[in-house]
């Protein structure tokens, strides 16, 4: 029985040493070079993508030719009016952006921000216009969701516009405290 365990010691230790660790380091260096240094190229992007926690998927005023998917996590959409960040909505799995401007080619009309790590698909125009070609019904619920967003940015900013059109009740500090004990 010893003999066998030290064959296999033996067998085991040439295996996942130095031809092994060759046989990785090779393949390894091998498809870097046929993928074109990829992993090296596209590093920055990945780090951003993966790390970046307020990294923009969409700004407000690009314009974008994707369409995003959130896959995990949660992003917030928020509309800047006269340097005021105004929050829109919240976007969670499932939900989608940057449609609009993929569409249109129209600046988009708000800031998409990751809350925390998100995960998306990205989807061109080529490959979105097949998935609707292939599936029309997709077609009015997209329509709803691009109508409930316009309605509900028009709501805000006409009551952001409102709200700035009246003062501020400014009472002076008698007057404030003569209310609060009774006075006046």
């Amino acid at each position: 029985m010893s003999s066998i365990q030290s064959a296999l010691t033996a067998i085991d230790s040439f295996i996942w040493g130095p031809p092994l660790l060759i046989l990785l380091v090779g393949t390894g260096i091998y498809l870097t070079l046929r993928l074109g240094l990829l992993q090296v190229v596209r590093l920055p992007l990945a780090l951003r993508l993966v790390f970046g926690r307020d990294q923009g998927q969409g700004k407000q005023g690009d314009v974008s030719s994707w369409l995003f998917v959130l896959v995990k996590g949660e992003a917030e959409m928020v509309v800047n009016v006269e340097g005021r960040e105004l929050k829109l909505g919240t976007l969670n799995a499932g939900d989608f952006f940057g449609e609009l401007s993929l569409l249109t080619g129209e600046p988009s009309s708000f800031t998409v921000r990751a809350v925390a790590t998100v995960e998306t698909y990205r989807i061109n125009q080529a490959m979105f216009q097949e998935l609707v070609m292939q599936r029309e019904a997709l077609v009015e619920p997209l329509y709803r969701v691009l109508s409930d967003r316009q309605q509900e940015q028009r709501a805000l900013l006409e009551r952001e516009a409102e709200a700035m059109k009246q003062p501020p009740q400014q009472l002076d500090l008698l007057d404030k405290l003569m209310k609060l004990f009774g006075g006046r």
